[in-house]
């Protein structure tokens, strides 16, 4: 449910019911359940050798929620990845298909990672990774949804839940 503009009372409005569940009820449902999506990685394995941005897994990588218009939102994700010797940049950034768009490089978008991607990190053994990064509605608003893809500079990256779940999310804050 998404947020609506409180409405003006005059002393002449009668309160019934549909105003009440609106403007009362439906608002403060809203206010104490933000939208978000959470998911839960599958007990599985992915690699890459690809150095242009490619889909993760498209069916498992995905997020979704409805965000307001003035909201201020995060996404995020949390896994045990990984990359060989030769692999020295594992990046990560969020495509969105509706629009054709990498986060990095959606209009009026400045932050971090614009150039390379939103994530990127150099090691040489397995290590679990949280990143989060949060966006402005000047941005983006309304039901958005984000794939995870992800590319290597050389060698192979790779992404392990066999041992640790890994998530991913995205929610309006």
């Amino acid at each position: 449910m998404a947020w609506s503009t409180p409405k003006d009372w005059a002393n002449t409005d009668v309160l019934n019911t549909t105003n009440l569940n609106l403007y009362v009820r439906d608002q403060q449902e809203y206010l104490f359940s933000r939208p978000y999506d959470l998911v839960y990685l599958s007990e599985n394995a992915w690699t890459t050798t690809s150095t242009t941005f490619v889909a993760v897994d498209a069916s498992e990588f995905v997020v979704e929620a409805e965000i307001a218009p003035g909201a201020m939102w995060e996404i995020g994700f949390y896994f045990p990845c990984y990359n060989d010797t030769n692999a020295y940049f594992l990046y990560f950034d969020w495509y969105n298909p509706t629009s054709g768009y990498y986060l990095s490089d959606y209009p009026g978008y400045t932050g971090a990672g614009k150039a390379a991607g939103v994530w990127y990190e150099r090691w040489t053994d397995s290590r679990t990774r949280t990143k989060t990064h949060v966006m402005y509605n000047d941005v983006l608003d309304g039901i958005l949804n984000f794939e995870l893809h992800w590319r290597v500079n050389a060698g192979i990256g790779g992404i392990d839940t066999t041992a640790m779940q890994g998530q991913l999310w995205m929610r309006e804050v």
